[in-house]
């Protein structure tokens, strides 16, 4: 058995090694003790601190006292010694190589039978002192923190997400061989970023657990930390925090290596600290300032928007008034790519390809994750993005950048249209988007897909035909209707319609036999007679619908009175021959 004891202020530590005895053992084990193998220690060993053996030297015997608790009697001797070098040590030898060993010195066992006892002390060494010195300076309250924070205020949401999160499916997206790092007998981690790391340090920490995983990982080797901050190098924006990160850990891979799960831990929690306070204070005051929850939700932007490859917004129109997007380039190669976000549907399984970008959820989730942490930018791609997609009245349920788009969901576009009016009322000069230029992909419903550019108009007009498509109604067939295009939906599944009640004002749609709203839970069991069948049917006028249709219209109304829409009423004319103007 062997208990160690280490000093955090010098570094220094004591290792207490000991033979115990289950059973009374004979004397003839102590001329004959079994064997031990070598046992390895880390850093400098310094010296003995003690050696004892208690001999048996005879028979012993045992006396039952019903007043005492009794021991054993019979013939001991001990053998103790303060101070023992160990050239002269009975029990163990140490080679010169081993003794002047860098990092792991290895310790034989010439003599342990049961009841031995030695004490060694060890130190870091020379090295790992200066490289503990750097360290601590790097890490240097002020100066660490300072260094971060400055890096940090050039991280677009896109870095923070990378630095912070990113699932596996997303790292793996990018095509550069990356994935979520690996670490034996634990469950896979859920984000390649800080925060995984950050959560397990957080557990391990609370309960003193070095035998977990992650410390075995960190002893073993240095993969963990080149991980970390070579999954940075490949964007320009985050090679500088690369940078500092290889610096420090370059200092605490020279530290012996049952020290590094401890410094490991004060890096990774210096530079999670920094970077999350640095990124939620530009969400300003109502989080930055907010309780422990509300900042922990807030995190959820950087966890749910980013850049992924496979699932890029359709390209806003080159003529769109500035800020743009910047397009960059992947250090390292000839691929460039739009810094616009996307959000995810959901980790993991919606988090790339046709399942990441669905315009019901974006919509739904667009006020709490952008708008309220006043990401206003990224919103307004993302709105101005959907819009050039608009089809049959209708914002995609399914994105697939816009060629591959579904036009399902009844209630996309009225989510979409509140995005907007919170927009306009949460940004600073927040009614200029109205104006805002959209590049129309499909500029009739049977069009195909333009480039960007060739039929730009304000995003006013673009509001107006969704309106005007529902006042005049539409029936249309999905595109590639089909088992490919949804193996759970019977034929009539795919027929879609919307339209305006006249005389109510109330939007309907759908039909007994298609999921168009949120709750879009298609039966799929065959033997229990529901394949093909809503779980809950939403055809008609569906209540969120009717009230985000009544928030758009009121909203509309307002923009009218004060210059900032061009219509107060939506007017169509129907077989050439009759006027209708609804207000």
């Amino acid at each position: 058995m062997a208990i160690t004891r280490h000093n955090p202020t010098d570094h220094s530590s004591y290792i207490c090694v000991l033979r115990n005895a289950f059973s009374q053992p004979g004397p003839d084990v102590f001329k004959n003790a079994p064997p031990l193998r070598p046992m390895e220690v880390e850093g400098t060993l310094e010296g003995i601190v003690m050696e004892s053996l208690l001999f048996i030297t005879g028979e012993s015997s045992y006396v039952e006292n019903p007043d005492f608790i009794t021991g054993l009697s019979g013939h001991y001797d001990l053998y103790f010694e303060r101070g023992v070098s160990f050239a002269k040590s009975r029990f163990v030898s140490v080679d010169d190589w081993t003794q002047k060993a860098f990092h792991k010195r290895k310790i034989n066992f010439k003599y342990f039978p049961p009841g031995s006892v030695i004490i060694l002390k060890t130190t870091i060494g020379f090295q790992p002192a200066m490289s503990l010195s750097k360290i601590n300076g790097s890490l240097q309250n002020n100066l660490a923190s300072t260094k971060i924070s400055e890096l940090s205020k050039n991280f677009t949401v896109a870095d923070l997400n990378r630095i912070l999160f990113r699932t596996n499916a997303e790292e793996q997206d990018d095509g550069l061989g990356g994935g979520v790092y690996h670490i034996d007998r634990i469950p896979p981690l859920p984000y390649c970023g800080l925060q995984s790391f950050q959560t397990l340090l957080e557990k391990i920490r609370i309960h003193n657990d070095l035998g977990h995983p992650l410390c075995e990982n960190l002893r073993a080797g240095n993969w963990m930390m080149d991980y970390i901050s070579g999954r940075l190098r490949y964007f320009e924006n985050t090679v500088a925090l690369a940078d500092w990160l290889d610096s420090v850990f370059a200092n605490v891979k020279e530290m012996p290596r049952y020290l590094i799960p401890q410094y490991f831990d004060i890096v990774i929690t210096k530079v999670f600290d920094t970077v999350t306070h640095e990124s939620l204070d530009r969400f300003g005051p109502v989080v930055s300032q907010g309780s422990a929850f509300t900042r922990l939700l807030a995190l959820g932007t950087y966890q749910f928007c980013g850049i992924v490859l496979s699932s890029k917004l359709p390209l806003l129109s080159p003529n769109l008034t500035p800020p743009v997007p910047p397009v960059v380039k992947r250090l390292g190669s000839e691929l460039q790519f739009s810094t616009a976000v996307s959000l995810s549907a959901g980790h993991e399984h919606f988090s790339v390809g046709w399942a990441r970008n669905w315009g019901r959820d974006t919509f739904i989730a667009l006020r709490g994750l952008l708008l309220l942490t006043r990401q206003f930018q990224d919103a307004r791609f993302i709105i101005l993005s959907y819009a050039g997609c608009l089809r049959h009245g209708l914002i995609p349920n399914l994105l697939s950048e816009g060629t591959g788009a579904r036009y399902n969901a009844r209630d996309a576009v009225w989510f979409w249209l509140y995005s907007i009016q919170q927009y306009v009322a949460l940004a600073p000069d927040g009614q200029n988007i109205l104006k805002d230029t959209v590049s129309r992909m499909y500029k009739t419903d049977d069009a195909e897909a333009a480039t960007p550019g060739k039929f730009d108009e304000p995003l006013h007009a673009t509001i107006q035909e969704a309106l005007l498509k529902h006042c005049q109604g539409l029936n249309f067939r999905e595109r590639n209707a089909g088992w490919n295009l949804d193996r759970e939906m019977n034929w009539e599944g795919f027929n879609n319609s919307i339209g305006v009640d006249l005389a109510t004002g109330f939007v309907y749609g759908g039909n007994p036999n298609n999921c168009g709203t949120w709750m879009d839970k298609m039966g799929s069991s065959e033997q229990a007679g529901i394949k093909g069948k809503p779980a809950t049917p939403r055809d008609g006028s569906a209540i969120e619908i009717v009230a985000l249709c009544k928030s758009a219209v009121d909203w509309l109304s307002e923009m009218y009175r004060k210059g900032a829409y061009p219509t107060d009423r939506v007017a169509w004319k129907t077989s050439g021959m009759h006027d209708y103007s609804a207000a």
